[in-house]
């Protein structure tokens, strides 16, 4: 049996962007996009995580903590009961989450910086 994914739909803003002449337009409407699928993919992970099944909590926690953002702890809080399995684990796992974005929004912000002054950059050889 073969898997589909279906795309999410973009949001009317996005989809012209996409193709706009300015290079740093195209690339913020690309970053939109992706964080549209990724948050889709991530709501998935949110109930999977609630689930009765021990081991498609434990795969969804592990992809949760590897992936997730502050929206998806938002939605793990809404969706856990506190006298639930899963709710016993949420604080960990949002520390875990927490800790990666700190660092992972640092190492993008020294990247993006890096880009940002290497396409400003005019050569004339």
């Amino acid at each position: 049996m073969r898997e589909t994914h279906i795309l999410p739909k973009q949001a009317p803003e996005i989809k012209p962007t996409r193709f706009a002449e300015a290079f740093l337009i195209r690339y913020a409407a690309d970053t939109a996009l992706e964080m549209q699928y990724r948050r889709r993919a991530l709501r998935g992970l949110v109930q999977q995580y609630t689930s009765g099944d021990g081991l498609t909590r434990l795969a969804a926690y592990l992809a949760i903590q590897e992936q997730g953002d502050e929206q998806t702890i938002w939605r793990l809080r809404e969706a856990c009961r506190p006298d639930g399995l899963a709710y016993v684990f949420l604080r960990q796992l949002e520390a875990d989450v927490k800790e990666r974005l700190k660092k992972d929004r640092k190492k993008r912000g020294k990247e993006e910086e890096k880009f940002l002054r290497q396409t400003g950059t005019v050569r004339f050889d």
